[in-house]
């Protein structure tokens, strides 16, 4: 994780207003390879290591609120339930991709680099659930971005400028708001494409690739449709909007 991310993320037991500070035990190249994420408002903390930040489980052993596994890769049909804190057992674990999502593809990468215009500039972009084995491809093409993809657990080596998200549900990303570049989604829900809308910049982009028919875009997001085809839609951000 670049050290500069730790600006971007923000802790999901808490809400996307409440931020992070990083504790470092290895880092090189201002890249953290091992440390935490803490949290000043409930005292939750995130481990920080080769294969990612993991979001599923804080460090002190408590349950990390709102996140549940959306592992990439071929669905297994593996399912069930984990209650938050509260008690609540409607945070739904899913195989390792995300129940009902389409299959990914190796041309994914050259499509999210294209949608979301990512030949030059910085900054960073979110990868939601089934497009993780895109982002080293992406980080390639898009020199200077910063990729963070969500997984539900490492799968394969780290690579330059990927941050896996681990254990984190699409319509809980613990990321503060109007930070981010870009997002690009697979198949699409209406809860995630509101987070990634959430966390992306005014001017940035939202993409959904494959997007599933009953997806409605904008669908009262601040959201304005620059193409939309069965392959994907794309949208611009239009506001500053609530929950930064």
């Amino acid at each position: 994780m670049h050290l500069e991310l730790s600006e971007l993320l923000a802790c999901p037991r808490c809400g996307p207003g409440q931020g992070l500070v990083v504790s470092v035990d290895r880092i090189e190249d201002r890249r953290v390879r091992e440390g935490l994420l803490a949290c000043p408002g409930c005292d939750a903390r995130y481990s920080i290591g080769e294969g990612g930040i993991d979001f599923g489980a804080a460090a002190d052993g408590g349950p990390g609120a709102g996140v549940a596994d959306t592992r990439d890769g071929p669905a297994s049909g593996e399912s069930g339930t984990r209650s938050g804190p509260e008690g609540r057992g409607d945070h739904t674990r899913a195989g390792p991709r995300e129940v009902g999502a389409p299959a990914p593809d190796p041309e994914d990468a050259v499509r999210v680099a294209a949608l979301l215009g990512l030949q030059e500039g910085g900054g960073a972009i979110l990868l939601g659930a089934g497009l993780g084995r895109a982002a080293p491809r992406v980080a390639e093409l898009a020199g200077g971005v910063e990729v963070l993809a969500l997984y539900g657990a490492p799968d394969g080596a780290a690579a330059p400028r990927v941050t896996r998200l681990l254990g984190v549900r699409a319509g809980a990303l613990p990321l503060r708001g109007g930070r981010l570049r870009g997002a690009a989604l697979l198949g699409g829900s209406p809860d995630g494409l509101a987070e990634a809308t959430r966390a992306v910049r005014p001017g940035g982009r939202v993409a959904v690739l494959r997007p599933r028919p009953e997806l409605d875009v904008p669908g009262g997001l601040p959201l304005r449709v620059l193409a939309a085809e069965a392959a994907a839609v794309v949208a611009e951000r239009t506001t500053e909007g609530p929950g930064a």
